[in-house]
């Protein structure tokens, strides 16, 4: 976590949000900004789009900043690589918006977009990143979390008999234990390749495909898998993505109720999906290398859908939020 020091205070002035998106401004008004001045701090949220589905999900984080007074900067890439940067010797990174017309030091940047490859859409989009990774900007995440998040790593993770898992906890006390517990939470999974994609097209029923990107939706089950690779002409092509073998979780009896294009509809039979969260504040050293400062569990998010869905999304109308419930055995 790069942070920003107490004795570094921004200039203070009432929180609002900015959308970058408005075009440059030519004006006789327009002034510089001083030499030495500290612009206002504010947080950047980083979207794939401005009108995306989830954005109301956005909007209720934002507002509870804006609540607290802190200003927010809402861009996409695309809109970055028409704005400018730059990072100053003490290291904040200083964004000026593409109208030109607000100056910012960014003390966060939250990553909603950036997850995607095709998200970088030049140079300028890769340059911002690597700015704001060697500056004082608190990352969410970092690089390191980004790539420790990725199905790939996920996979590395399972792969040669769970080797890695088995190495990163050979130090004592009880580590077998802790390797096995580990184990228990993974199934199978590889990136695909030309090798075994024919062993997931004639198994379609048991496995699930996922695109190296982040959030559901995506994904690919059954004939879509057939359809999809069948007519990859450049093999590399199949790297992008990873198979899984499917967790068949226990149907149980529940009635939610979902009113779609006026009809309501029960759905009694479900599936149902527990998460855990967790904070990790992790501070980069370039000499001596990560220090975790903090990481502790956070709660847990439960949600059920319908045992014929494939898909779990709240937000898109496939899953419910709901509780748990202890009850005895």
């Amino acid at each position: 976590m790069n942070m920003i020091s107490g004795e570094d205070k921004c200039h203070q002035s009432r929180a609002s949000i900015v959308y970058n998106s408005k075009p440059p401004q030519q004006s006789d008004f327009l002034q510089p900004r001083k030499t030495g001045a500290i612009p206002q701090c504010a947080v950047m949220v980083l979207v794939r789009d401005y009108t995306e589905t989830f954005r109301m999900d956005q909007l209720a984080a934002v507002n509870k900043l804006i609540d607290r007074d802190i200003p927010v900067l809402i861009s996409t890439l695309a809109d970055v690589s028409a704005s400018t940067f730059e990072v100053t010797a003490d290291g904040r990174l200083v964004f000026t918006t593409k109208d030109t017309l607000s100056v910012y030091q960014l003390s966060c940047l939250y990553f909603r977009g950036g997850y995607n490859p095709a998200d970088y859409i030049n140079d300028q989009c890769w340059a911002f990143v690597e700015a704001a990774e060697l500056s004082k900007t608190v990352l969410l995440p970092s690089v390191g979390l980004h790539l420790a998040g990725t199905k790939r790593v996920q996979c590395a993770l399972a792969e040669k008999d769970f080797e890695l898992l088995n190495r990163l906890n050979e130090q004592p006390p009880d580590s077998a234990n802790i390797s096995h517990a580990f184990r228990s939470t993974f199934v199978e999974q590889f990136e695909l390749d030309e090798h075994n994609i024919k062993q997931v097209q004639t198994d379609v029923d048991s496995f699930v495909v996922k695109p190296q990107r982040e959030g559901g939706t995506n994904n690919l089950f059954g004939d879509e898998i057939v359809s999809k690779f069948n007519n990859v002409q450049d093999k590399s092509e199949l790297s992008r993505f990873i198979a899984m073998r499917k967790i068949k979780g226990e149907t149980v009896k529940n009635y939610p109720v979902r009113t779609r294009d006026g009809e309501v509809k029960e759905i009694p039979e479900a599936v149902a999906e527990v998460g855990s969260c967790s904070v990790v504040v992790v501070d980069p050293s370039r000499e001596k290398g990560d220090e975790i400062l903090m990481h502790e569990f956070a709660g847990f998010v439960t949600k059920i859908k319908s045992a014929s869905s494939n898909e779990a999304g709240v937000s898109v109308g496939h899953g419910f939020l709901t509780s748990l419930s202890a009850i005895p055995a």
